[in-house]
């Protein structure tokens, strides 16, 4: 399987209703690829919003995500949870990258051995990584005000982690300390790193502070998600990943 078969099955399966058009491939790995798809007609608002986006071309774009049906990547333990319920899991926070829609296909594979499709929101940003790298050649540093708004998404990113079952119903809403019982369990994303932390674009009417003069930040890349006990991983351990940030 290569990229370009895996495009054009892509093309196929998703255009042939005249719903998407596909506009090309996103990134690939083990575990599949990613393509970036448009809506025809457009019916995405954003989280923030009762009405339509007032940026339409790029609200209308969706990544579909082609997790491979190989029998090595099948094999997981009893602590993964798949993609697809993780990001349901955290379908109303407002930092984690957002689940538009799922398919299994349990037998009949029509997407060279592709086992599930993902649909998220397109987050069009770019990665802390791709940031890094920008920032080095543009040879200045960052403000601290901008650098302190980075690290506080980042923050409500761990909040989420830690707050999952509080931030699967309601409205979608910023991670923050909860009152009441510490939980039971934690959603943990063992592959956070800053490939997998991604912006979104900006948004300067936004109600929290961090958010208008930075562009959101979103974890994305939940395939490695586990639920742990949170006595027996998170106490004595650091919910903070030196180097990455």
């Amino acid at each position: 399987m290569n990229t370009s078969q895996v495009a054009e099955a892509v093309r196929h399966y998703f255009t042939k209703g005249g719903e998407y058009v596909h506009e090309g491939f996103i990134s690939g790995g083990a575990y599949g690829s990613v393509h970036k798809l448009r809506r025809q007609v457009s019916s995405y608002r954003t989280p923030q919003s009762d009405g339509p986006s007032s940026q339409e071309g790029r609200r209308d774009r969706v990544a579909v995500k082609l997790i491979l049906g190989y029998p090595e990547y099948d094999e997981v333990s009893d602590e993964d949870i798949g993609e697809a319920e993780a990001l349901d899991k955290w379908s109303k926070a407002l930092h984690v990258v957002r689940l538009l829609g799922s398919e299994k296909f349990e037998e009949e594979k029509p997407l060279y051995g592709i086992k599930e499709y993902i649909v998220m929101e397109y987050l069009e940003g770019g990665t802390i990584a791709q940031c890094k790298t920008r920032v080095a050649a543009w040879g200045k540093p960052l403000t601290n005000r901008l650098l302190w708004r980075i690290f506080r998404c980042f923050t409500r990113i761990m909040m989420a982690m830690l707050y999952s079952e509080w931030l699967s119903d309601g409205e979608v809403r910023v991670e923050e300390m909860e009152d009441g019982p510490r939980p039971d369990f934690i959603l943990w994303n063992s592959d956070l790193h800053s490939g997998n932390l991604m912006f979104d674009q900006f948004n300067d009417l936004a109600e929290e502070w961090e958010h208008r003069i930075t562009p959101i930040l979103k974890m994305i890349d939940l395939g490695a998600v586990t639920e742990k006990p949170i006595d027996t991983y998170v106490m004595g351990h650091p919910l903070f990943f030196e180097g990455y940030l």
